[in-house]
C-alpha cells in the first residue's frame, strides 16, 4: 500500500528533476549528467544509514522518521523552486529616454548559493528517501 503510494509519488516528480536543473538552475547537461553519476554512489554508501538508525530506534519508527523528513526535503525543494519561478517573474518596467516604457525580464539564473542548497537538499532526500530499502526488504 504505502510503497505503491511513494513509487507513484516518486514517478511523478523524480522524472522532472533534470528539467528543473536545467530550466531553473541553468544547470548544463553536463552538469546533471554528474548528479545522476554521484547519486548512486552517495545512495549506496549511505544503504545502511537505516539499518544503524532502526538499531536505536526501531526500524517501523526509522522508515516513518526518514521517509518523513525525504518529504519535508521535497517540499522544500518545491518551495525554493517556487521562490526561483517569483524571482524570474520580475518584472523591470523602465522608462528610456523617450518616455515610452520598455518591459526586460530577470534572467532568473539561481546562484551559487541557491544551487548548492537545492543540490544538498536533493541529494539529502533522494539518500533518506532509499536507506529505507533495506529496512522495508528485511520486514517482507
Amino acid at each position: 500500500g504505502a510503497q505503491v503510494c511513494f513509487a507513484f509519488g516518486s514517478g511523478m516528480t523524480v522524472k522532472f528533476f533534470p528539467l528543473f536543473f536545467v530550466q531553473d538552475l541553468h544547470l548544463s547537461p553536463v552538469g546533471v549528467q554528474f548528479i545522476y553519476v554521484v547519486l548512486p554512489a552517495l545512495i549506496a554508501l549511505s544503504s545502511n544509514l537505516g539499518t544503524r538508525l532502526a538499531a536505536h530506534l526501531g526500524r517501523i519508527q526509522t522508515m516513518v522518521l526518514l521517509k518523513a523528513v525525504g518529504i519535508l526535503m521535497l517540499t522544500l525543494l518545491g518551495v525554493i523552486g517556487c521562490a526561483i519561478q517569483q524571482r524570474k517573474a520580475v518584472v523591470v518596467v523602465s522608462v528610456n529616454q523617450t518616455n515610452s516604457s520598455t518591459v526586460s525580464h530577470s534572467d532568473g539564473g539561481a546562484d551559487l548559493p541557491t544551487v548548492t542548497l537545492v543540490l544538498f537538499v536533493y541529494f539529502a532526500r533522494m539518500v533518506l528517501a532509499n536507506c529505507t530499502t533495506p529496512l522495508n526488504t528485511a520486514m517482507m
